[in-house]
């Protein structure tokens, strides 16, 4: 299935960003990156997978989406994706442990869940 994976873009390198009902955050601070534990980073044509301690992985189902949340972060890429969808109904979320995907598609409309991702080509 094809999608659009918004990722945090620094030096080169493509990490995920976390979506949160309030707020996309990402897994940089001052232009240097966070190791986490949820942390994925992404290669072009490469199959990247959810860590098995974390939720499933969120990209959109629209390109307009995808570049509408970009335009409100700097240092982001969006790219058109390959993925398995998750069969997950919840993702978790930093302010409430878990959050269910009907409330994450009312914040983000088109928003899939999947369970790993292949970014191909840039768009933005």
């Amino acid at each position: 299935m094809i999608g659009y994976k918004l990722v945090y873009a620094l030096k080169g390198r493509y990490f995920s960003f976390n979506m949160s009902i309030h707020k996309i955050y990402s897994v940089v601070n001052e232009g240097d990156v966070i190791d986490r534990e949820d942390q994925i980073e992404y290669e072009v044509g490469k199959m990247a997978s959810r860590n098995k301690s974390c939720g499933p992985l969120v990209l959109f189902s629209s390109l307009g989406t995808a570049v509408d949340a970009a335009e409100q972060h700097s240092s982001v890429a969006v790219f058109q994706a390959e993925y398995t969808p998750s069969d997950e109904i919840e993702i978790w979320d930093v302010n409430e442990d878990t959050m269910l995907l009907d409330d994450l598609i009312w914040e983000f409309p088109g928003t899939i869940l999947a369970e790993n991702i292949t970014i191909l080509n840039q768009y933005y």
